[in-house]
């Protein structure tokens, strides 16, 4: 009976267990970040011109700082106060982007009407990078809507050391905000957003850009990653019209 007890324990164990998961920490100026990795089939995200850059936090760069997954897309959002700056260039915002390996998790989900709630069914595991903008004005930046960075895109550098957009900004096709949060960045703030590392044969330069209704952009540092033959079409051709 003792051993029939044991083996039920046992079982009832290994029924509760969860999907295993890594926490990676980085010890960055001020802060540490913890961001969490899961254990499962990660991939590269086929490159198709659209930006995702989703908010993994904002608050102040100082203590143990969580990213492991995107923040809400909704949700009421508290009376920033201040002065609020919707626009802004390089004297008001900094970007960096850090290649160190993360990932872009993205839940499946349905909303079960018997227990009023939403039940996750599976998360696809996505390469990504992380991006870091950081307010360095005495002002409150207005940063869009919803859990996205929706004013950010990829630019490439061609040949003949040109940037070529590669991404259309979120801001382009997001045009329901009901409901969504509003997303700001107080003084000395920081935020973290996670975004897709592509499907790439070849590598080549590249810069995240903040631009808001082609006014002036804000750029992060250059950095290397993959780059796929359709990518590097779209340079070319963006690059012909340009000469033109």
């Amino acid at each position: 009976m003792r051993y029939v007890s044991l083996l039920l324990c046992m079982i009832g164990l290994i029924s509760c267990h969860q999907p295993g998961y890594q926490i990676r920490t980085y010890h960055e100026n001020g802060y540490t970040l913890a961001d969490t990795l899961l254990h499962g089939n990660v991939r590269s995200i086929p490159f198709d011109a659209y930006a995702r850059y989703a908010i993994c936090y904002i608050g102040p760069d100082s203590g143990r700082i969580a990213t492991g997954k995107p923040l809400p897309r909704s949700g009421r959002t508290p009376d920033p106060g201040g002065y609020l700056a919707r626009k802004f260039d390089s004297n008001y915002m900094t970007i960096h982007v850090d290649t160190s390996h993360t990932q872009l998790q993205f839940e499946h989900s349905h909303f079960d009407t018997t227990t009023n709630r939403r039940i996750i069914d599976s998360i696809s595991l996505f390469n990504g990078m992380r991006v870091t903008l950081k307010n360095v004005s005495d002002s409150l930046l207005y940063l869009g809507n919803f859990n996205t960075l929706g004013f950010a895109y990829l630019e490439m550098q061609n040949g003949k050391k040109d940037w070529i957009r590669m991404e259309n900004p979120s801001s382009w096709y997001s045009y329901c905000s009901t409901g969504a949060r509003a997303n700001y960045l107080r003084p000395g703030e920081i935020l973290i957003a996670k975004f897709p590392r592509y499907e790439g044969e070849f590598t080549a330069n590249f810069r995240v850009v903040w631009e808001k209704y082609n006014r002036q952009k804000i750029c992060s540092n250059e950095f290397v990653a993959p780059v796929s033959d359709l990518m590097l079409n779209i340079v070319d051709l963006k690059t012909e019209r340009y000469s033109e």
